[in-house]
This record gives structure tokens, C-alpha cells and sequence, in this order.
């Protein structure tokens, strides 16, 4: 027997709860460089809450939506170079007279800048140390349409997301035993396990109903592991975990805390949240030469601006004159 269909109403009210996700972790990013807030350290909450937000989404789409591998990456183009190249290219033009090299450029724009130094992204005098994120997500939808594009790989995906995402602790030590010039914190096989788990997860979370106070008390226990007081590999073991359970499962909590998630204006800024992740950067290179933190209202703006004028735009401009060919077939459905 088939599932009945979600209507159309549940469907708009799942992704009203996703924005508000997202508005929570670009709030958090943005309250940790305004306000120079380290402990806790909110803003790699809020960059693991994007990690596991985007598990969620891919593994929705990958495996239960089973989209084409074609369509995905396309949607993906669509959804992330755009306004990707533009931020690139105006710090680039910006900044790049006070030092840069075309191996940085080229780098960046293959998303391999968190693996090759010259210099080390966190060390560029481009405002865009940001984008080490950016390398950490394409590299894990490459890595996640892979295995869905082969039927031997998709069918034992749970378990292949769970083993690489508990990869991620071993690698993390081998970091630490290797001295790498490149900090652990911001390489792939040590930073995606919240995305991995998450992506395994789904495919359990859609099975069943957990409590009304799980996911609110995992969101509280992911808090306390970027508190101070937690050891170190806290974030990294525990952090993750906790967050990908909350985000699975918030749509089952009591009615007031998804209220929360779904409040317009935490979805709006959850709706701008990408542009306003990558234009952050530049005023936060400036922030103390704006009086009273009002660096994050121009932060806000210039997000929203590139948004509604370019963002969007190019994204549906993309999506629909970017087709496949006529007479070539989608691939069945196993």
C-alpha cells in the first residue's frame, strides 16, 4: 500500500520550520562575529546546525525523493554558484591588491582551498575565511550523490553515511598525531560528521514519532557541548549528534516551540540566510569602525540586497533554461 501524500498545508509548514532552522543558525553566526561572542562558541553551533540542516535536505532529496543525479546538481549549480561568484570575484577585486595569488583564486573557486596553502584560508587577507564551509558542504554533496547514483552503494547508504561519519573522529585524531598545517577544524573528514549523520539519519527519523521533548532537550544538550566548561571534543563528538536528532525531529515537539522555528522573522532571515553568510564576511573585517554593532544591519542589508536582486533571480533564470535535452529519459526508479 502506498503512503498517502502529504497535503499541501504540511508541506508548507515543514518548510516553514526548515527556514526557521536556518534563521537560527545564521543568527547564531551572526551574534558570535558582531558581538565576539567565543564561549560558547555559537558560531560553530550555527555552522553545524547548516551542516545538519543540509544532511537532512540531500538525504530528503537523494534517497526518498530519489531525484535524478543530473537534475540535483543542477539544482545545486543553481542554488550555489551564482551569488557564490559574485562574493568571490568583489573581494577579489577588493582586496587583492594587498596580496593574493592566483592559486588562491583558483583554489577557491574549485573548493579546494581548505586543502592547499598559499596562503591557508584562515590566514588570506580576503574577507572570505567563510567559504571554508562552503568547501565542506559541495565536497559532501559530491560524496552523497555518488552513492545514490549506484544501486549497490544507495541501498546500504545508512550504513555508509554512519561509518564515514564516525571516520571523522579517527581522522581528527590523526590530525593531531600528523601536526598538519591544516587546522582539523575546517577540513572535511573531520568537520562533515554532522552532515552525515544527519543525511544517515533520516532514513530512520521518517520511521517514527519521537517524544515532544526530545528534540528540544537534544537542542539544549548541542548547546551545552559549545559551552566552555564542555571538553573540547565535545563539539565535535556530541555536538553534531544532538543537532541532527533536533533538526529530525522538531516537527514532533510541542506546538509552541515549533511556533518558534516557524515565527516570520526567523524564517525570513533563514529565506536570506546564504547571502547573508558569505557578504557577512566583509563588514566583519570592519565591525569595530561601525558604532554599536550596526555592522550587522549592514550585513543583513547587503544579504537581503543580494538576495531579491541577484540570489533569486539567478536562480530561477537557471532552473528554467537550464533543461535536459528532449527525448533523453530519466533514469527508473529501483
Amino acid at each position: 500500500m502506498s503512503e498517502k501524500q502529504p497535503s499541501s498545508a504540511a508541506s508548507e509548514e515543514r518548510f516553514a520550520y526548515l527556514d526557521g532552522w536556518r534563521g537560527l543558525a545564521i543568527l547564531l553566526v551572526l551574534i558570535a562575529h558582531f558581538w565576539d561572542i567565543r564561549v560558547p562558541t555559537i558560531g560553530r553551533m550555527g555552522v553545524d546546525l547548516f551542516f545538519v540542516l543540509s544532511g537532512l535536505l540531500m538525504s530528503q532529496i537523494l534517497f526518498e525523493k530519489r531525484m535524478p543525479i543530473g537534475k540535483f546538481y543542477r539544482r545545486r549549480i543553481s542554488r550555489i554558484l551564482p551569488v557564490f561568484l559574485l562574493f568571490v570575484f568583489t573581494v577579489w577585486i577588493g582586496w587583492s591588491h594587498l596580496g593574493t595569488s592566483w592559486a588562491e583564486l583558483i583554489t577557491t573557486l574549485t573548493f579546494t582551498r581548505t586543502y592547499y596553502t598559499h596562503p591557508m584560508i584562515l590566514h588570506s587577507v580576503l574577507p572570505d575565511v567563510n567559504l571554508w564551509s562552503l568547501n565542506v558542504e559541495e565536497h559532501c554533496y559530491i560524496l552523497l550523490a555518488t552513492i545514490a547514483a549506484f544501486s549497490a552503494l544507495r541501498i546500504r547508504a545508512t550504513f555508509i553515511l554512519f561509518a564515514l561519519a564516525a571516520l571523522t573522529i579517527l581522522a581528527i585524531k590523526l590530525h593531531f598525531i600528523a601536526r598538519s598545517v591544516v587546522p582539523y577544524a575546517y577540513t572535511t573528514e573531520c568537520a562533515s560528521a554532522g552532515l552525515l549523520l544527519s543525511a544517515g539519519y533520516r532514513r530512520f527519523a521518517t520511521k517514527w514519532t519521537a517524544p515532544e521533548w526530545a528534540a528540544p532537550l537534544a537542542l539544549g544538550g548541542a548547546f551545552l557541548c559549545y559551552c566552555g566548561f564542555a571538553p573540547w571534543y565535545a563539539r565535535f563528538m556530541a555536538g553534531p549528534p544532538l543537532l541532527a536528532f533536533s533538526v529530525n525531529h522538531i516537527q514532533h515537539s510541542w506546538k509552541w516551540v515549533v511556533a518558534i522555528f516557524e515565527w516570520r522573522p526567523l524564517r525570513q532571515l533563514g529565506i536570506l540566510s546564504y547571502s547573508i553568510y558569505l557578504w557577512q564576511q566583509i563588514f566583519l573585517r570592519y565591525h569595530t569602525d561601525f558604532p554599536y554593532h550596526t555592522g550587522v544591519l549592514f550585513a543583513v542589508g547587503t544579504g537581503a540586497i543580494s538576495f531579491y536582486l541577484f540570489e533569486k533571480p539567478a536562480r530561477t533564470w537557471i532552473n528554467a533554461h537550464w533543461q535536459p535535452k528532449a527525448g533523453v529519459m530519466a533514469p527508473a526508479r529501483a
